[in-house]
């Protein structure tokens, strides 16, 4: 069984994702660990892959766009958003898109997951605020997907196996 922390929810931090998995203590509860959720939040993968990842039995990315409130001028149209609250204490919106829409650095990341030991296979998860667009084609988005992922994976210089 895998536990998703998510923004907004009641698992949201990496603090209550390694309470409630060193809490239950069994090899056959981890962590869904989606990278996006923390960074979203203002929390940068090189603050949670180290302390997630070997907690985790899977992986899924999503790329991202966060803004201060407001702001209009970065929000894809038909997209759905959401808003939480960076460390700081300051409010922030945000978007779960599609491979390549934002600003998440797969290479880089893909790189920590490595160095940090995670062997399992990272999908990628087409938000519901992604199908919310009009006139979503899920499977355009998939085959543009793939090439950013590819990209990245060739950028990181780990082979596709």
């Amino acid at each position: 069984m895998c536990i998703e922390p998510h923004v907004g929810g009641a698992v949201d931090s990496m603090a209550r994702a390694e309470w409630i998995v060193r809490g239950i203590n069994s090899p056959h509860c981890r962590l869904d660990f989606d990278v996006s959720h923390f960074e979203v939040q203002g929390v940068p993968a090189t603050e949670s892959v180290p302390r997630l990842a070997p907690l985790a039995g899977a992986a899924e990315i999503k790329d991202q766009r966060v803004a201060s409130p407001g702001r209009t001028d970065w929000k894809i149209a038909g997209n759905g958003a959401g808003e939480t609250v960076a460390p700081d204490g300051q409010p922030v919106e945000y978007q779960f898109v599609l491979g390549g829409e934002g600003d998440f650095d797969l290479a880089d990341y893909l790189r920590l997951m490595q160095a940090h030991g995670f062997k399992e296979p990272i999908s990628f998860e087409a938000s519901v605020q992604c199908q919310a667009r009009p006139g979503y084609d899920g499977l355009a988005a998939a085959a543009r997907t793939y090439q950013w992922m590819r990209a990245g994976w060739e950028r990181a210089g780990i082979p596709i196996s």
